[in-house]
């Protein structure tokens, strides 16, 4: 089966002994059949994007499996802004803006810049939505945006507002990274469908098979499980256009 796994980081991270290297991840794909994974670099979220973009960039070309997610964080104003058009005129696939991580807030001006310089490059943002309010204060700072909002972080507790956000805002996605309890795939399809749900794990902080398994025991027909599991991912990041780089 075609599984991609949109949310993958590699690198170090101080707060923990845990081996989180580019290797692990390699190896962590291999033994759960994870065909190919979006990525990005710990060190473009900690400490300094462009560096760690570029970082992100060298091992997805050294590993045709892996495409590239650039991190743009929005303390970096105004230079965050051409880091966006340097990205895409890279190769990158997407972009990622993880404020739980940073420390920033959600309704955040400079953050409403870097979604409006995304939208511009075309291509889709993966934003972290980790507490309550935070999807839909998403919601207003993109109005006027069509291109793909893919929501992370959404944990249960905020999965009722996440899902009112999406119903609102066609072009707004899901990367389905906390999945834990039972009937949780069933409910979001039945809510939003499955062309709006994309399989992402966080590997290799945390373990890529209970989601995935959530995924592959769900109460849904096997279209509906394919595209969550790869064919989704492929549409929106166009994946397709990217083989063989």
């Amino acid at each position: 089966m075609d599984v991609v796994d949109i949310g993958t980081f590699f690198g170090v991270r101080p707060a923990t002994d845990q081996d989180l290297s580019s290797e692990t991840l390699l190896h962590l794909m291999a033994r759960n059949g994870i065909t190919e994974a979006l990525t990005c670099s710990l060190k473009a979220i900690q400490f300094d994007a462009t560096a760690g973009n570029d970082e992100t960039l060298a091992l997805c070309q050294a590993h045709p499996n892996l495409y590239p997610v650039a991190v743009v964080d929005p303390r970096q104003a105004p230079d965050c802004y051409a880091e966006v058009g340097r990205c895409a005129k890279l190769g990158f696939v997407a972009f990622r803006l993880l404020r739980e991580y940073q420390g920033w807030a959600i309704a955040n001006q400079a953050h409403a810049h870097v979604l409006r310089a995304i939208a511009e490059t075309g291509l889709p943002a993966i934003v972290h939505v980790p507490a309550s309010g935070d999807a839909t204060a998403l919601l207003g700072l993109t109005s006027g945006i069509e291109s793909p909002i893919v929501m992370a972080s959404v944990s249960y507790a905020v999965l009722s507002e996440a899902l009112a956000v999406m119903a609102d805002a066609p072009h707004f996605m899901l990367e389905a990274h906390r999945i834990c309890l039972p009937g949780q795939i069933e409910l979001m399809v039945e809510q939003v469908g499955a062309e709006r749900l994309m399989f992402g794990s966080w590997a290799p902080l945390h373990a890529q098979r209970p989601s995935m398994d959530m995924l592959l025991g769900a109460e849904i027909d096997e279209a509906s499980q394919a595209a969550i599991l790869g064919g989704n991912a492929r549409r929106v990041f166009r994946l397709e256009q990217e083989e063989g780089r």
